[in-house]
């Protein structure tokens, strides 16, 4: 057993750091043919491996440094000297030995205290015998697989916080305000209007676009400095960050005109009411799990055990509604982790990534994976 737990604590990062990085370098590389059609097709396995590459240096320099510094795990114990148990099970005169278990354990029942024998005199001198030396710690070196397992849930930690705590209220917001910002029919004036506006705003960032193009071409290579935390080159990242915020909303404003307008026989009238439903539904659990915490998790002792009290009385008269119920709320914990990490974790700093379903189908379902296989552990414990 000890065997399959190793090979699936190896699985982990062969997955998150090696399988699903590679496939995600690979499909979103450039191959030249979209600038220069009638070029030669440029190979995406190179820079997909050279990527992946770093990213399992950058992920292996940070383990080599967490594992060689804190590999040592501390085991609490309470410790005693004295007689060993082999000592006391061999002791020559009969009433100074000890009995561990009662003939009732040769039954082939599981092992509980209830086949523990009663204590007779040979157990009260073996325990008589023992030196109490109070609380103390054995010091054991971690496994590699074990550390990487457990390294992973302890950052998973920090981030399920933070990402679940994000994604309870913004799960439910959304899909109510998917209901509320649902597809309408446009008429005449309305639709001239929004065309118009759109127009503009399209010319304005074309002419902005090829300000900017200017402005690069007409730089000399020797004059481009190459500190990032250049005051120039800060100001040409701020304003070309500025330039693809505008653009993307105003390709967010263009697809819900084109469902209001061209693409708006096509909306399934019903999809909104599911995720009103849905977003209520939501809501509900989020009020509970924030519940729970508030009065089960963060007080010490627990004021009342609250939602542990209604999965213990379901799985009393019907397991199955039990066992439903625990997953529902897990799941859902899982679900507003990963809602959480596209709201902030993929906006944090310096890093900002923009993930729009069905813009790459090949990687859509790359990116729930990477999550998922991030949370589960969390989640699960």
């Amino acid at each position: 057993m000890e065997t399959v737990w190793t090979i699936f604590f190896w699985l982990i990062p062969i997955w998150t750091f090696v399988l699903i990085p590679f496939s995600t370098f690979y499909y979103e590389s450039d191959d030249g043919l979209l600038l220069n059609p009638g070029g030669a097709k440029q190979s995406r396995i190179r820079p997909a491996i050279t990527y992946t590459l770093a990213c399992i240096i950058v992920v292996g320099i940070i383990f080599a440094i967490a594992y060689f510094t804190a590999s040592d795990a501390e085991i609490p114990v309470h410790a005693y000297a004295g007689k060993t148990i082999s000592e006391g099970i061999n002791q020559e005169t009969a009433n100074e030995r000890i009995i561990f278990v009662s003939d009732a354990g040769s039954r082939g029942v599981n092992f509980t205290t209830a086949l523990l024998s009663d204590m007779v005199d040979g157990d009260a001198q073996y325990v008589a015998g023992q030196t109490d030396l109070g609380d103390k710690s054995i010091t054991l070196t971690v496994s590699i697989s074990s550390f990487f397992a457990g390294l992973m849930a302890w950052l998973g930690w920090f981030l399920f916080a933070i990402f679940g705590g994000i994604g309870m209220s913004a799960l439910p917001l959304d899909l109510i305000l998917a209901y509320k910002n649902r597809p309408r029919r446009m008429d005449a004036a309305e639709y001239a209007e929004a065309q118009t506006s759109l127009r503009e705003r399209v010319n304005e960032l074309v002419s902005i676009g090829e300000m900017i193009k200017l402005e690069q071409d007409g730089k000399s290579p020797g004059a481009e400095s190459k500190n990032p935390f250049n005051k120039a080159k800060r100001k040409e990242r701020q304003a070309m960050t500025e330039f693809k915020q505008a653009v993307f909303l105003l390709q967010q404003d263009v697809e819900d005109f084109q469902a209001c307008t061209s693409e708006y026989e096509k909306t399934n009238p019903l999809l909104p009411y599911i995720y009103l439903v849905i977003g209520f539904f939501c809501l509900i659990i989020s009020i509970l799990w924030i519940i729970h915490i508030v009065v089960y998790v963060l007080p010490s002792p627990p004021w009342m055990l609250f939602l542990n009290t209604y999965f213990t009385w379901f799985d009393s008269w019907f397991p199955l509604f039990g066992v439903l119920s625990v997953a529902l709320f897990t799941l859902y914990m899982l679900f507003a982790a990963i809602k959480g990490c596209f709201k902030f974790g993929m906006r944090c700093g310096f890093y900002s990534a923009r993930y729009t379903y069905g813009a790459n189908p090949k990687t859509d379902h790359l990116h729930p994976m990477i999550l998922g296989t991030d949370f589960d552990q969390e989640v699960l414990k």
